[in-house]
C-alpha cells in the first residue's frame, strides 16, 4: 500500500476520533483540535494540514526511496512496480 494513502486514512479516522487516541499524536487529532480555534488561531489547525499535504504531495510525485541530492544530479527511472534504477 502507498504511503500517502496510509497517511490520510490514518489523519481522516484520528479527525473523527476513531484513530490514536490522546496522549499518542497523531496529524488528524491535531487538526480536529486546532479546528475549534481555527478563526482566532488558525495556525493550530492548518499547520499539520500543510504537513499532511506535503508528505502526500511527496510520496506521490517521488515514489522511490531516493535521496534528493540524487534526484538532483542523476536521472532516476522508476517503473511501474516502483523500482528504482538510477542510470
Amino acid at each position: 500500500m502507498q504511503l500517502g494513502v496510509v497517511v490520510l486514512a490514518e489523519a481522516g479516522l484520528s479527525f473523527l476520533g476513531m484513530g490514536i487516541r490522546p496522549p499518542d499524536a497523531a496529524w488528524g487529532a491535531i487538526v480536529s483540535e486546532g479546528y475549534r480555534y481555527l478563526l482566532p488561531n488558525p495556525v493550530l489547525s492548518l499547520s499539520p494540514g500543510v504537513a499532511i499535504m506535503l508528505l502526500v504531495f511527496d510520496r506521490t510525485f517521488f515514489p522511490c526511496p531516493i535521496g534528493t541530492k540524487t534526484l538532483l544530479n542523476k536521472k532516476v527511472d522508476c517503473c511501474v512496480t516502483k523500482a528504482c534504477y538510477v542510470t
